[in-house]
């Protein structure tokens, strides 16, 4: 339910309280008791029905604050991100030192530092591989390059 039907239904829970205590208040006569204690259950009823309702709502708005908290904090890291379209990354500078991050997994929202490597940089997370375009990776001529010995 949201938040401002719960509201809605507290206010018609106190309002039908308040209608209550008029009657209770409209009463003459003692032959009235029983309609007394009638109107009183009916009292307690509705005001234990505004509680919970509010509780609800308390509840509710807690949940949407936690979420906001949470959104604010991605925009404020967003912000604090470039995109280097040379390296395929999210980059941002903290203490003089450049921080690089996955491409792949910020679309998942998640913020992965990358580990650099000598021609590529890779996420820890996800294992995507993000070459440098300016580093050469030596090409191997033969099999006696990669040291294996034919058996």
């Amino acid at each position: 339910m949201e938040p401002l039907t719960m509201i809605s239904t507290a206010l018609a829970s106190i309002k039908g309280a308040g209608d209550i205590t008029k009657s209770i208040r409209d009463l003459k006569s003692a032959t009235d008791n029983i309609e007394l204690k009638e109107y009183l259950v009916s009292l307690r009823e509705a005001l234990v029905n505004a509680n919970e309702k509010i509780i609800e709502v308390r509840e509710a708005l807690q949940d949407k604050d936690e979420k906001i908290k949470e959104l604010e904090e991605r925009l404020k890291r967003e912000e604090e991100l470039d995109f280097n379209d040379r390296y395929g990354l999210y980059e941002t500078t903290k203490g003089g030192k450049k921080l690089r991050y996955c491409t792949k997994c910020h679309t998942e929202g998640h913020y992965v530092p990358v580990q650099e490597r000598p021609y590529s940089f890779i996420c820890r997370n996800c294992n995507q591989d993000y070459p440098k375009p300016d580093e050469e990776c030596p090409q191997f001529e033969s099999k006696t390059d990669y040291n294996i010995l034919d058996y």
